[in-house]
């Protein structure tokens, strides 16, 4: 049996398949189901997808703002250099070096007494040796990178190790020379003067850093340009 949809079409048709020996299962039925209530489901069904696709888009979104972020915090800190702690490190190794260098060059200056003598050549060759240590510290220095903040000062301090090489140099030249005049104006000169100003200029500089940033500063910087 067939009941058939009305003629105006404001019905919709609905197949109901019956178990099998139900009386009337052949039978297709014809269900009321208005037409605005039909168009109304419709538009709900378009507007939750549109919901949906606004929120998937936000969420994208959200994706990729969070990923730039530490993307542009990352280039940030490199951008900073290295921490300071890793940067001291390499510092202290040079200025190990250093200290370990102005140890011997005045073991050599004490072979000076008076008037040249046999041992003036030997504490000149004991310079050059000093001076061509101190240009390789210098270059060592050069090629750390320091945090952002303290570049013009570790610029400073690697050209204070190049001060003390020039001033050694001048030294050697007069022992070398055995000229006593010069020997007397070269252990004078200020370069020891202006190397240590810039030394002290770059530990000020690291404990003002350390500070700003709450950072422990080691005890070895702050002996750094405190004498020659």
């Amino acid at each position: 049996m067939t009941v058939p949809p009305p003629a105006s079409g404001s019905y919709k048709e609905k197949g109901i398949d019956l178990p099998a020996g139900f009386p009337g299962s052949s039978v297709t039925l014809w269900l009321p189901i208005p037409a605005g209530m039909v168009l109304r489901v419709w538009h709900l069904l378009a507007v939750v997808g549109v919901l949906g696709l606004l929120a998937f888009g936000a969420l994208s979104l959200m994706h990729t703002s969070a990923t730039t972020k530490v993307a542009a915090g990352t280039a940030a800190q490199a951008a900073q250099g290295p921490s300071l702690d890793t940067y001291l490190a390499k510092v202290q190794v040079q200025q190990a070096r250093f200290l370990r260098l102005q140890a011997a060059s005045s073991t050599s200056l004490d072979r000076i007494h008076g008037l040249p003598d046999a041992q003036w050549p030997i504490a000149a060759a004991e310079l050059r040796d000093a001076r061509d240590t101190y240009n390789q510290i210098a270059v060592e220095l050069r090629v750390i990178q320091a945090p952002e903040e303290l570049a013009s000062e570790h610029a400073g301090l690697a050209k204070s190790v190049e001060l003390f090489a020039n001033y050694t140099d001048s030294i050697q030249q007069s022992l070398a020379d055995s000229d006593a005049q010069g020997f007397i104006s070269a252990v004078n000169a200020s370069g020891p003067d202006r190397s240590v100003e810039m030394r002290s200029a770059w530990r000020n500089g690291v404990v003002a850093y350390a500070r700003a940033i709450k950072a422990r500063v080691p005890r070895w910087v702050l002996e750094v340009g405190t004498r020659h």
